[in-house]
């Protein structure tokens, strides 16, 4: 049998004939699709009862372990065979006499996941103290979500717990073919190896694989002087191997090495007995990452289709009203009629505004926390606030009331002022739809925002009340939730979710309470971000005549108390 365990080919195993070519011409008994090989590379043939190699005159050579072959050589069990780009190893039958690897002990993980606690005191009673250490591996890895993370804590839980261990390794299988990868392994001195240095032989893992068996197994180095995959600095090689299992379900195989001297073993079954408890503790938790892992993909995919959904949605409706617009802006401009083109013009700049909002929501809870925070008049950015909105609730009669603190005082405070002004403008409109739905136009719908400076409890508070409809209790669950809305058509469902965002990433809070009488957003700021900027200041006169002339406005739709 060969192995491939490098190159285009890794993974595959082939059976050899009494005479079998490689090469890459498709005529080669095994063809491989590696560039670097001639069309008829070498020949494996059985002669006399041994196996032997013969070079076929190749471009780049032929190798058996670091030595470069010509000609014909004798094949050992375990040797690699590299050619071209390709690494193969020499696996004799079991019951071939010149197969050197023997299997001392052999332990069922799932037999052991069954044993009673009575029945593990009997059959190991000096076994606390390592059954002590694989709880205490529980409790290291129990947080961890990064499987990568995870194999090197173990390799190294390992190395630090076994006594003699040279070598851990970790290979996991492919999903796609079916092929146990080398991923991770390390030396007794917490050194990364490569690929090539893990020690153990494909014979061993298929061996493993296949009979889902823990196993401690050496090799005799007396067949395998020249198979150098097998041997460190002369010594014979010991392996504990254990499959990760979960559920019967092989998902890799972890490896410990060592190397010994005559008949002086360096593992024990008390080591093996070890390690498979650890390997089952392993793969339970690697079994749960990967299932939490596919239940976020799985709620990101849902969350993806419902994103596009309502984006989709909401973005026709848009469009249909611009098309609208635009066939109206056409017939003005056919008749001449500048009031026709004038009401397009107002359809148009009202879609191309719910356009620049949902692109600006999105933009604000698809970035990172990274807000500019600096100081900032809040007092300002209110007014600001209240001038863009004022003549629209006038026209859908609404009173606008905004506290004292605001008109005669200017709180400075440390906030990313076009965020705020964000969430503000957000709770104001939404307030206003509130009346609207339960006013149709009429008056008797008030808003008022308050706004305090709690130097006990050291926050900012700004409230904003209305007297609307209020929010049905079957919706108050999902207020906040992405791309939910109770607008119908009218909303995109962002509008909560980024003002809660913003909220959250300046280290504060918002909540609401609502009834039939109306609805309560409190927004919570602490009053130290970045130092302690927060404070009363005294306006300069004109900031005060400013805002008098806002107060001052006749039928009192837009008031400063």
């Amino acid at each position: 049998m060969l192995h491939f365990i490098a190159g285009p080919s890794a993974g595959k195993s082939v059976s050899v004939k009494d005479s079998t070519t490689v090469g890459r011409a498709l005529e080669s008994s095994i063809p491989v699709a590696d560039r670097r090989m001639s069309r008829t590379h070498v020949r494996i043939f059985s002669k006399d009862g041994l196996w032997w190699i013969e070079d076929l005159n190749s471009s780049n050579g032929t190798w058996l372990g670091t030595e470069r072959i010509t000609g014909t050589h004798e094949l050992k069990n375990l040797q690699h065979i590299r050619i071209g780009s390709s690494v193969l190893e020499v696996d004799f039958p079991d019951n071939d006499p010149r197969s050197n690897l023997r299997i001392l002990h052999s332990i069922d993980p799932l037999h052991l996941r069954n044993l009673s606690m009575a029945e593990d005191e009997m059959m190991y009673p000096s076994e606390h103290r390592r059954l002590a250490a694989i709880y205490g591996l529980t409790d290291l890895i129990k947080g961890v979500q990064d499987e990568e993370e995870l194999f090197t804590l173990v390799s190294r839980y390992l190395i630090q717990s076994v006594p003699h261990a040279e070598k851990a390794c970790l290979y996991l299988l492919n999903d796609s073919d079916e092929y146990l990868s080398p991923t991770i392994g390390i030396d007794d001195q917490y050194q990364r190896l490569d690929s090539s240095e893990f020690p153990v032989s494909r014979k061993v893992l298929n061996y493993v694989s296949m009979n889902l068996k823990a196993i401690l197994c050496v090799y005799n180095i007396r067949e395998i002087k020249d198979a150098t995959q097998s041997v460190v600095m002369g010594r014979n090689q010991q392996f504990l191997v254990a499959p990760l299992i979960h559920e019967r379900e092989l998902l890799g195989i972890v490896c410990l090495s060592s190397s010994f001297i005559g008949d002086e073993l360096s593992f024990t079954e008390a080591d093996l007995q070890f390690l498979t408890g650890v390997v089952f503790t392993t793969a339970s938790h690697l079994f749960s990452l990967r299932l939490n892992q596919r239940t976020v993909e799985s709620e990101r995919l849902a969350s993806l289709g419902s994103t596009a959904a309502s984006l989709s949605h909401y973005i026709k409706n848009i469009l249909t009203g611009v098309d609208g617009c635009l066939y109206l802006m056409r017939m003005g401009i056919d008749e001449e009629d500048s009031s026709l083109m004038n009401d397009a013009w107002g359809v148009l700049s009202r879609n191309h505004k719910r356009l620049s909002g949902l692109m600006l929501d999105l933009l604000n809870l698809a970035k990172e926390s990274s807000l500019n925070i600096q100081p900032h008049s809040l007092t300002e950015i209110i007014i600001e606030v209240v001038e863009l909105i004022k003549q629209g609730f006038e026209n859908r009669g609404i009173e606008l009331k905004v506290s004292d603190q605001i008109r005669f005082k200017s709180l400075v405070v440390d906030i990313d002022s076009m965020a705020i002004h964000r969430v503000l403008l957000n709770l104001l409109n939404n307030a206003a739809d509130a009346i609207v739905g339960k006013y149709k136009g009429a008056e008797g719908g008030v808003i008022e925002l308050r706004v305090d400076l709690s130097q006990s409890e050291q926050l900012l508070e700004i409230d904003v009340i209305d007297n609307g409809e209020g929010i049905p209790e079957e919706m108050k669950s999902r207020v906040f939730e992405v791309f939910f809305t109770g607008k119908g058509d009218e909303g995109t469902g962002l509008g909560l979710a980024v003002s809660k965002k913003i909220i959250e990433g300046h280290k504060g809070n918002i909540s609401f309470s609502s009834d039939a009488n109306g609805t309560v957003f409190s927004i919570r700021l602490p009053i130290h971000q970045r130092q302690n900027n927060t404070r009363l200041i005294d306006l300069p006169e004109d900031f005060l005549s400013h805002m008098n002339e806002i107060a001052s406005k006749p039928r009192g739709s837009t008031q400063v108390e």
